[in-house]
């Protein structure tokens, strides 16, 4: 990672921390503190002017003043759940920039092109008679295709760009497509995921966005972690 990315992700994940937020928080609680002090003005302007022959009657002032007290029971909830939620954010931010330079198995039929190669596993069904297998560019051209597994069970697909079309290029993000049939011609479900290496991540959203090559996603996109020399099938 470059010392600009760096400072980068350090400024974002700065930028999200409690110590940062902080300052919003206290905005909005003193904007809140100044509306119990306007509560509190009127209360007293109508006590001040009340006809001392008919005065408020207490009912009314109890309700007013247990309004008053319910009014700072929510402002105290409202600010602590809005630290309680700047915390995770921070804890989010921090964990998911850990997360750079990690290869990932993602639940999605897309991968770029990283390192000269795109990867992909595709999983068979038993009885299945032919499988053909197709990869598509971001234009919709076929770029790949070929004679796949028939075996049941899970199967790797790496490509190289040498494998593919001469319009595919590194972080072209290409998508996998597998059709396999019975005997009868029937098709037969197929599951489908990529593998990528995480190099960017955007930490100043609600929820962490990761990029590899050019292709984005999110936390609920990623199967599993593993380490570059693990055996992933």
């Amino acid at each position: 990672m470059s010392d600009v990315q760096a400072t980068t992700y350090n400024s974002q994940i700065i930028q999200n921390t409690p110590q940062y937020l902080d300052n919003s928080s206290i905005a909005k609680k003193t904007e809140e503190s100044d509306d119990i002090v306007d509560f509190l003005s009127l209360l007293l302007v109508q006590l001040e002017n009340q006809d001392p022959m008919d005065p408020m009657d207490t009912n009314e002032m109890t309700n007013q003043m247990v309004s008053y007290s319910q009014l700072e029971q929510s402002i105290d909830t409202n600010v602590q759940l809005e630290n309680l939620n700047t915390s995770l954010l921070a804890n989010t931010s921090f964990l998911a920039v850990s997360y750079l330079g990690t290869d990932m198995e993602l639940n999605s039929a897309q991968a770029p092109v990283q390192g000269g190669t795109a990867s992909w596993a595709y999983e068979t069904q038993g009885g299945v008679s032919t499988t053909v297998i197709s990869v598509v560019d971001g234009e919709g051209n076929v770029v790949y295709q070929a004679e796949g597994e028939t075996e049941p069970g899970r199967h790797k697909l790496d490509l190289k760009l040498e494998d593919m079309a001469d319009s595919v290029h590194e972080d072209s993000v290409l998508t996998l497509s597998v059709r396999s049939l019975d005997a009868q011609g029937e098709e037969l479900t197929s599951t489908i995921s990529s593998f990528v290496n995480v190099q960017m991540i955007d930490t100043t959203r609600s929820a962490p966005l990761y990029q590899a090559g050019n292709l984005t996603f999110a936390d609920s996109d990623i199967l599993k972690f593993f380490s570059s020399d693990a055996d992933v099938i």
